[in-house]
């Protein structure tokens, strides 16, 4: 072979080189990823999840295109969560927090998140608080700020959202010696409602 002449690219080689980049960017990111404003926590997980995003992507065809280009990265995020789902059996909610990691990893690349549908979680009944617990909130609101008991009150007595409850204003509420009335202008489904207010509702927004 001529000295002037360079081998061809097989595509060994391309895998060699795409593995190396991919190993190269995830130690960069970790090294970023300590001084990242986030909570110790999501780091640690975060860490973990792109670390073991970036062994995945170890071996595929390809590899590198995962994180230098968009449609690169929105194939292999949509392969990685099949992967956690199928052959890993993960719950939706750790299926989604490795996604949230690997979008984290790919703004660090300058790529942005990839294109790829979180799981949809199982929809819960919020556990309501006993009769215990209730009076127990009650008495530690009672050492707060008048302000602090006011919220506390209403939530338990008038079963107000909590969107519901920051839009309220002053003029949303009718005290008088015997009744009180609060309107909600726009509750659920944008609808208008009046939430009679009992004696300690009413006490305490007075006080406030």
């Amino acid at each position: 072979m001529a000295a002037s002449q360079r081998p061809k690219a097989t595509s060994t080689n391309k895998q060699g080189a795409g593995d190396q980049a991919i190993a190269a960017a995830v130690e960069r990111y970790t090294r970023d990823l300590e001084r990242a404003p986030l909570a110790v926590r999501t780091r640690d997980a975060y860490g973990q999840h792109v670390g073991a995003y970036g062994a995945w992507l170890v071996g595929r065809p390809e590899p590198g295109v995962a994180i230098t280009e968009p449609r690169g990265r929105d194939h292999a995020a949509r392969d990685f969560k099949r992967y956690l789902k199928v052959e890993r059996g993960w719950k939706p909610s750790s299926v989604n927090l490795a996604l949230a990691a690997v979008d984290h990893f790919n703004r660090f690349l300058g790529l942005g998140p990839a294109n790829v549908k979180r799981e949809p979680l199982a929809q819960a009944a919020p556990k309501a608080l006993t009769e215990e617990q209730q009076r127990a909130l009650l008495c530690a609101a009672e050492a707060s700020r008048p302000r602090d008991r006011a919220i506390v009150t209403l939530l338990l007595y008038t079963a107000l959202r909590l969107h519901e409850l920051v839009d309220l204003d002053v003029g949303d509420v009718s005290i008088s010696a015997r009744k009180g009335l609060l309107v909600v202008r726009s509750g659920k489904g944008d609808a208008y409602r009046e939430v009679p207010l009992n004696a300690l509702a009413r006490q305490v927004l007075s006080e406030w």
